[in-house]
């Protein structure tokens, strides 16, 4: 297991308390999910779209692992994730839809 990863067994609780200001926040485990969008390789590994265009992907390629973390944390205790990514279509597969 990598430093920071929860195990598999970890504890389901229902709510979790942040402390916050102006006051405690409560989240509720049942209706929340981690959304990520867009860690696709174009926009952030070497090679990439992003980086064969000029653009520094080394900022996105240092949120890989604190990534994987809270996935890996959230679906441990249940909470949901979702992976949202995107496509560019040639014109020939535009038409053909």
């Amino acid at each position: 297991m990598e430093k920071n990863e929860y195990p598999a067994t970890a504890t389901v609780l229902e709510s979790i308390m942040l402390q916050a200001e102006p006051a405690l926040l409560e989240i509720d485990r049942l209706r929340m999910a981690v959304v990520v969008v867009d860690m696709q390789n174009a926009f952030v590994s070497k090679g990439g779209m992003l980086d064969l265009i000029g653009a520094d992907v080394s900022l996105s390629q240092k949120a890989i692992k604190p990534i994987k973390r809270i996935l890996s944390a959230a679906r441990a205790t249940g909470i949901k994730s979702c992976i949202f990514g995107s496509a560019v279509l040639s014109q020939s597969d535009r038409e053909r839809m």
